[in-house]
């Protein structure tokens, strides 16, 4: 590489290439990083731990689990893609027919059709932040009880202390 001189095509036909691996490379291991830090919150809420002693934990757990919980994200991530495909085609579908009846009226909007796409507006944003409140909570709820399973699976059922029972 000389100064001022343009760049030679085929370092770039061999560096775009190795860009984008390297990109996709960063993607998996995110994905396995998050997998196997998953349950370092459940962790260090149930058995009261720091979190560095919360993400070990976490690892040890998610050993051989990975698999298993990836699958039951997909799945949550899977219904609530499908749930808001069918909110936007009802959606649109109601824009659409609110848009055929407007189309003979070519005046200006009154202010109470204003004032009604403003309340929808509002409404839809509401609705958002509930979906986004329900989706948090699915996965919250996935990640406890993934945890639980996992310690069974690992530790097996928590002993029971067995109380003396006073004689009559």
């Amino acid at each position: 590489f000389t100064k001022g001189a343009p760049p030679s095509p085929a370092a770039l036909f061999l560096l775009v290439p190795l860009v984008v691996l390297l990109y996709l490379g960063a993607f998996v291991y995110a994905i396995i990083m998050s997998l196997r830090l998953s349950l370092a919150f459940c962790a260090c809420v149930h058995e009261d731990v720091t979190a560095f002693q919360a993400i070990r934990r976490s690892g040890v757990l998610t050993h051989g689990a990975k698999g298993r919980i990836f699958l039951v994200l997909l799945i949550i991530y899977a219904i609530s893609y499908a749930a808001i495909m069918v909110m936007y085609v009802v959606g649109i579908f109601v824009v659409a027919i609110g848009a055929l009846a407007g189309v003979g009226h070519l005046h200006a909007m009154s202010p109470l059709t204003i004032a009604l796409a403003v309340l929808a507006g509002i409404v839809v944003m509401v609705m958002v932040l509930v979906w986004v409140a329900l989706l948090l909570a699915a996965y919250s709820t996935a990640f406890a009880v993934l945890y639980r399973d996992q310690c069974l699976r690992r530790d097996g059922p928590p002993l029971v202390a067995v109380q003396a029972s006073e004689p009559q």
